[in-house]
């Protein structure tokens, strides 16, 4: 046997997973109790299923067997071993006393066989009193199987998974890296060095409001583990992702591919994409990038989301115009500015600048069609979406409005998002990411909220993970 690999055990009640992993791919086999002798059994399939289902492990499987039996003895049963009913495609965890006739997988020790056999009576007596040995240790083991269970069910401390890092976009699926503690039992002398997380992809449909799907990537991570693990980019389907190893998902179909597979098969490499400076942005910058002051929609016709300073400073009547322009943050009220546009000496100039009606609100903006891009420009009819917030320093929730190009406004909806902390782009169903406002001792929820253009109806689904 080489390479490495691992074999974790979950458990649900009376039954559960047993997931083996290395680097060509992962398998999950089912598991459950059994009865009599049999203390429990795995469901591995038959070879000829292997061939069928699993190409890449069939020449393995006999390997594959051995280190899942091994592993389920040493980490649950160490006063067992493991047989394997070839013609069921069923692993058979028994006592190691037990005599049970079914054929034993390859490299399993034989049991001893008296050469003389003992007389008639003997063999009766042993034999009841083997079965009756049988019968208590099992009906031992599963009751202390099941203390152990009950006694972890009451103590062990639950947690919740969160976004860990930005979102992407993979066509109409949204993909959110989470990490989440795993499960651990309270102690007074708990070293926090200690805690592992799982990290995993949560896949939202933006155009429905189905539940999210769960693709498991990784278990047992560190702390330091995390601070390399991010979603890289995307191509396709395929999102490629570290976690710190390099990885890849078909986010169509949930398959992961490891660093083995992405390393043979030329399609899977990662896309090597032109350098862009705003892909380095980090934190709040990355969000400011993706927006825009001002929005150009006609030949003529300009608009600006200004304070009464901007207006009277940064756009005079006279001064050029540009098709999009920096947002900063301030706390300064601002109001939509629609402005008309002429050619003098040779440029684009400002001639004509007034505001709209309306209350005025804060850090208003332009979406762009990415980091740095053009304002995102809808069609039917021509005009853009309007970010800003209700009230300022982030008291109230953000709205987003749809405005035309003679800064007329279509609709308006409330995001229930406090925070902003990403904008995904779309010209049918954008996505926007953050936290609910905050409440008085209370963590603001993440939640992803996806707004059909057509009349502004927007679906909220919750980024915490705590099936």
């Amino acid at each position: 046997m080489s390479g490495a690999f691992s074999v974790s055990i979950s458990e649900n009640g009376r039954d559960g997973t047993v997931r083996y992993r290395d680097a060509e791919g992962t398998l999950d086999f089912y598991w459950e109790f059994g009865g009599g002798e049999v203390i429990s059994l795995v469901s591995v399939g038959t070879a000829e299923e292997w061939r069928a289902r699993y190409p890449w492990a069939f020449a393995r499987r006999a390997e594959i067997l051995s280190r899942v039996g091994a592993e389920v003895v040493r980490q649950r049963a160490p006063t067992c071993r493991v047989e394997l009913d070839e013609a069921q495609g069923v692993l058979r965890v028994v006592l190691a006393a037990s005599r049970a006739g079914f054929t034993s997988p390859a490299g399993s020790v034989p049991l001893p066989i008296p050469l003389e056999p003992p007389p008639a009576t003997w063999i009766r007596r042993w034999s009841e009193m083997r079965t009756k040995l049988a019968t208590y240790l099992g009906l031992g083991a599963i009751v202390l199987a099941l203390i152990a269970w009950f006694a972890r069910s009451l103590f062990e401390i639950q947690t919740t998974g969160a976004p860990w890092g930005t979102s992407f976009r993979v066509g109409g699926t949204i993909a959110t890296l989470t990490s989440r503690l795993e499960p651990y039992l309270p102690s007074l002398h708990r070293d926090p060095a200690q805690d592992r997380y799982t990290l995993g992809l949560l896949l939202h449909d933006a155009a429905s409001d189905a539940a999210p799907r769960f693709v498991e990537l990784a278990r047992g991570r560190s702390g330091s583990d995390l601070q390399h693990a991010k979603l890289v980019t995307s191509a396709g389907d395929l999102l490629w992702f570290r976690t710190p190893e390099e990885g890849a998902c078909d986010v169509r179909t949930g398959r992961l591919y490891g660093p083995g597979e992405l390393a043979r098969d030329a399609r899977l490499a990662l896309p090597q994409r032109p350098v862009n400076l705003a892909d380095y942005a980090s934190g709040d910058q990355q969000l400011l990038r993706t927006l825009s002051a001002v929005a150009r929609l006609a030949p003529t016709r300009w608009l600006g989301v200004l304070s009464e300073e901007d207006a009277a400073k940064t756009y005079p009547l006279g001064s050029s115009v540009s098709d999009r322009a920096d947002f900063e943050r301030s706390g300064a009220p601002r109001r939509l500015y629609r402005g008309e546009v002429a050619i003098a000496d040779g440029r684009e100039r400002l001639a004509q600048l007034e505001a709209e009606p309306g209350a005025a609100f804060y850090n208003g903006a332009f979406v762009r069609t990415s980091r740095d891009g053009a304002v995102l420009r809808l069609e039917g009819p021509t005009s853009a979406l309007l970010l800003h917030e209700s009230e300022r320093f982030r008291r109230g929730s953000v709205q987003l409005a749809r405005v035309d190009e003679n800064g007329r406004l279509l609709w308006r909806t409330d995001t229930g998002i406090g925070e902003l902390h990403q904008v995904l782009p779309d010209p049918q169903r954008p996505a926007f990411l953050g936290a609910r406002p905050k409440l008085p001792d209370h963590v603001g929820e993440p939640i992803l909220v996806v707004v059909d253009v057509r009349d502004g109806s927007a679906t909220t689904r919750s980024l915490w993970q705590k099936d």
